[in-house]
C-alpha cells in the first residue's frame, strides 16, 4: 500500500511528522511530490531530501514498525504547447525523479499527454479533485492512456477540506469511473493518493478505500487503487528509467560487427571446445596413425576385403 503524492516540505520536521504518520498507518511506500507551475527548466532538477528512517521510527507499541520506502515525484502543471515542449526538452530533469506526473489544464494538454512521446515520459495524470473539471474527458483518450500504462490520480485530501471541494471530488471521481476500462469488478488505471500538504490530512489505506466506496467506487476496485495500482505505477516507472524510451539506439549491435571482429570477440566453435576433449582427440589420432594395418585403411577398402573373403 502506497501513497504516491505527499507534498514535499523543506522543513525536515514536517517531513518527519508525515513519514511517522504514514508508518503508523501501515503504508509501505511514499512519494514526496514537488510541484512546478509553468515552464520546466534545468533549475527544477530533483532537490528533494529524504528524512532518515531511524529519526522517524514508530513507537515500540505500534504494530507497524517496517520502514517506508521513499520515492521522489515531480508534478508539472501544463496548459499550452509551450509547457509541453519544455517537458520534451527537459528529459534529464524528468529522469532525475522516480515518478513524473502531469496536471493538464486544457484539452490540448490532456490529448498530448495521453499520446507518444509524452506518454512515454510520464507515469501519472493527476486530475484536479477539489474543483470543477476544466474540460470534459474523452473515453477514447482515457482508454488510450490506460493501454499505454498511465494511471489517473485523484487526491482525496480535497474531499476533507470543505463541503464544496467534497462535492467536486465526488463528481470528478464518478465521471472518471464511467470512462475507465473495467474487468468484472476491477477498474483499470485508477490511483488514489492523498495529495496532502499536512500530516492531519493523511488517512490509512482502509479509510481511503472506504471513502472511495462511499462515493460510488466498488470496494474491490477501491482497494486495488490504493495497493495494486500504486505498485504497478512504481514498476512501470522503474522500467522506464532503467531504459530511456527516447534514447537513440546503440551505434553497433551484435549483428553489426564485422566478420573479423566477430570471430575475435566471440571466438570460433573450435575455441569453445573443452580443452580435455581437444587433447583426447589429438591423442586418439596419433594412436591410430602409429598402429597401422586395417585401422588406417579407408572404410571402402575394408568393405571390399570382406566381400572377397565371403566368396572364397
Amino acid at each position: 500500500m502506497s501513497d504516491l503524492c505527499v507534498a514535499w516540505d523543506r522543513s525536515e520536521a514536517t517531513q518527519r511528522r508525515a513519514l511517522l504518520a504514514l508508518q503508523q498507518m501501515g503504508f509501505a511506500a511514499v512519494a514526496w511530490a514537488y510541484e512546478v507551475n509553468g515552464r520546466l527548466g534545468a533549475s527544477h532538477s530533483c532537490q528533494i531530501t529524504r528524512p532518515r528512517q531511524e529519526a522517524c521510527s514508530a513507537p515500540s507499541s505500534s504494530s507497524f514498525t517496517r520502514p517506508v520506502r521513499q520515492h521522489t515525484r515531480l508534478t508539472v502543471h501544463v496548459e499550452d504547447q509551450l509547457h509541453l515542449s519544455a517537458m520534451l526538452t527537459s528529459r534529464s530533469v524528468l529522469l532525475s525523479y522516480d515518478l513524473v506526473a502531469v496536471v493538464p489544464h486544457s484539452e490540448l494538454a490532456f490529448e498530448k499527454c495521453t499520446s507518444p512521446p509524452l506518454s512515454e515520459l510520464i507515469d501519472i495524470i493527476s486530475l484536479p479533485a477539489g474543483q470543477r473539471a476544466a474540460f470534459p474527458l474523452k473515453g477514447a483518450s482515457v482508454r488510450r492512456a490506460v493501454r499505454a500504462g498511465l494511471h489517473f490520480e485523484l487526491g482525496y485530501a480535497a474531499a476533507l477540506r470543505d463541503g464544496g471541494s467534497r462535492r467536486h471530488y465526488v463528481a470528478n471521481l464518478q465521471a472518471l469511473l464511467q470512462l475507465l476500462p473495467r474487468r468484472r469488478q476491477l477498474v483499470q488505471g485508477l490511483l488514489l493518493s492523498s495529495g496532502a500538504d499536512e500530516a492531519r490530512l493523511l488517512r490509512s489505506p482502509h479509510d481511503v478505500a472506504n471513502l472511495a466506496t462511499l462515493f460510488g467506487c466498488h470496494p474491490t476496485a477501491a482497494a486495488q487503487a490504493v495497493a495494486a495500482n500504486a505498485q504497478a505505477v512504481l514498476r512501470r516507472a522503474g522500467r522506464l528509467r532503467a531504459h530511456d524510451p527516447l534514447a537513440p539506439p546503440p551505434a553497433s549491435g551484435l549483428f553489426d560487427l564485422e566478420p573479423d571482429s566477430a570471430s575475435s570477440s566471440f571466438g570460433t566453435f573450435a575455441a569453445l571446445e573443452a580443452p580435455g576433449a581437444a587433447v583426447g582427440s589429438a591423442g586418439a589420432a596419433a594412436e591410430a596413425a602409429g598402429a597401422g594395418g586395417d585401422a588406417t585403411e579407408p572404410p571402402s577398402r575394408q568393405a571390399a576385403g570382406s566381400k572377397k573373403r565371403r566368396k572364397r
